[in-house]
């Protein structure tokens, strides 16, 4: 998987950013946004037109439908249009039994949105260089964010072509090597040499830059 593009947006902005470019007009269509958490996306889909519909392994809200993708599949009339998948595959103990059931609930022409933290990411590499461990990915925290599965873009790649989705997209989002503000404190020198470093790392490897990085797929 060739990542290359940047953008300096939240996953909730290149989600809509997203959905219209796929999806033009809204009107008609339906989407479902997988991990609703608090249903943030959900008024900003209705505004584009579509039908939001939300899901989560555990609703917040009366109107969030229950569903655990690692376990079932799910039977409804309305198959989307559109499926957001925002930061949620890295908490998963089964990520390949979750796409294989977004798989059958989609239909032809569908578009996954999915986003993911980086491990690619600049400051990774230094971490992991300095400290001999990945942030996002540390024992730690698994045990406050449960996140379980480190989603290398190959092995992320690999499960949505197993499950019948091809992949039209992909970018990386937030946090780029930005020149430190300046202060008049000596950590000002190691903050521009941390800087150099990232900047040299992401200037080499456009996969690099961003927290996280982002996939487009179709169904076919």
């Amino acid at each position: 998987m060739k990542i290359e593009k940047y953008y300096e947006l939240s996953w909730y902005d290149i989600a809509i950013n997203k959905l219209k470019e796929l999806v033009p007009d809204g009107k008609g269509k339906v989407v479902y946004d997988i991990g609703a958490g608090n249903n943030i996306l959900k008024e900003r889909v209705e505004q584009h037109g579509a039908e939001w519909i939300g899901f989560d392994y555990i609703p917040r809200q009366d109107f969030i439908h229950k569903w655990n993708i690692e376990t079932e599949s799910i039977d409804r009339t309305d198959s989307p249009d559109v499926i957001f998948f925002l930061e949620v595959i890295e908490h998963l103990h089964n990520p390949g039994f979750a796409i294989k059931h977004i798989s059958e609930a989609a239909k032809k022409g569908t578009h996954i949105i999915i986003t993911t933290p980086n491990p690619f990411w600049s400051i990774n590499r230094i971490k992991f260089f300095i400290l001999g461990f990945f942030p996002n990915f540390t024992e730690e925290d698994m045990n406050n964010n449960h996140h379980v599965f480190t989603v290398w873009p190959y092995v992320l790649e690999k499960l949505l072509k197993e499950n019948g989705f091809k992949i039209k997209d992909t970018y990386t989002l937030m946090c780029k090597a930005s020149f430190p503000k300046f202060t008049i404190n000596p950590i000002f020198f190691v903050k521009i040499a941390y800087y150099l470093v990232r900047k040299f790392i992401e200037t080499i490897d456009k996969k690099s830059i961003g927290q996280s990085y982002g996939v487009v797929a179709e169904k076919v």
